[in-house]
């Protein structure tokens, strides 16, 4: 009889053990893909497979602005002299947009009351006014302290269309003074990952915009590149255990 019943628990079990483990992706998870500020290789720059352009000539970008900055040494400047301009980062091959859940980045304003469109972009290719797909998303960043943003990809609305960049763009009808950009990244948590200061996400003196939660913590400081560790569960050590229990118990 306890055979039969040791028989039913492991025809039972092993599958739904296969199951959890695969829906609960316990053995690894997609690393944040930096679009701009500190890069998995080290250094901290726009992403060598990316390239930045402006719509528009009389427009203004910095990759290596001194100050302010949110992490590290450098943040993106950039500023719109005539209205309706847009500041575009952008790389040739398809962003793998399944595979993440929000776009990350920190924003600052150099003067109060400045309004923003945050928009993807499709291929250069594309017959579309400024390559843009899908829904902008409107944000209104402070002046003098940065803000963390996580913007939701599925607010978008892309669908299945391609994305191969993101667009910065004014949303006021005027030219616009400078702003700051820093720490642009797909990813599939509301956390900025700093790639060399683990657990930084909003250091001293940022805030957090009320309509995006984004998670924070302590800033640490600055140290060399470390590789990215996924969460595991520790359910994959009481499960297999539990098998075991059973077993003996059955035997």
């Amino acid at each position: 009889m306890r055979k039969k019943y040791l028989s039913i628990i492991l025809t039972l079990s092993i599958p739904c053990l296969l199951f959890f483990l695969s829906s609960q992706k316990l053995f690894a998870q997609t690393a944040p893909l930096v679009v701009y500020g500190n890069l998995p290789q080290g250094g901290e720059a726009l992403n060598p497979d990316w390239d930045s352009l402006a719509f528009g000539a009389s427009t203004k970008w910095e990759l290596n602005n001194p100050s302010p900055v949110f992490v590290g040494k450098t943040s993106l400047l950039y500023e719109e002299k005539v209205p309706h301009q847009m500041l575009a980062l952008r790389t040739t091959t398809p962003v793998p947009i399944n595979s993440y859940n929000y776009l990350n980045f920190a924003m600052q304003a150099s003067q109060p009351g400045r309004h923003y469109l945050v928009t993807l972009l499709a291929s250069s290719n594309s017959s579309q006014p400024n390559a843009q797909i899908g829904s902008p998303i409107a944000i209104s960043p402070p002046a003098g302290s940065w803000t963390t943003y996580s913007l939701s990809l599925s607010d978008f609305g892309v669908g299945s269309q391609e994305v191969y960049g993101v667009g910065f763009q004014e949303n006021d009808g005027s030219a616009q003074p400078p702003i700051y950009i820093d720490e642009v990244q797909f990813s599939n948590t509301t956390t900025i990952e700093s790639q060399t200061a683990t657990g930084v996400t909003n250091p001293t003196g940022a805030t957090v915009d009320t309509q995006v939660p984004v998670a924070t913590d302590t800033p640490t400081p600055s140290g060399p590149p470390v590789p990215y560790s996924p969460t595991i569960s520790p359910w994959i050590f009481l499960l297999p255990g539990l098998l075991i229990f059973l077993i003996i118990l059955l035997h």
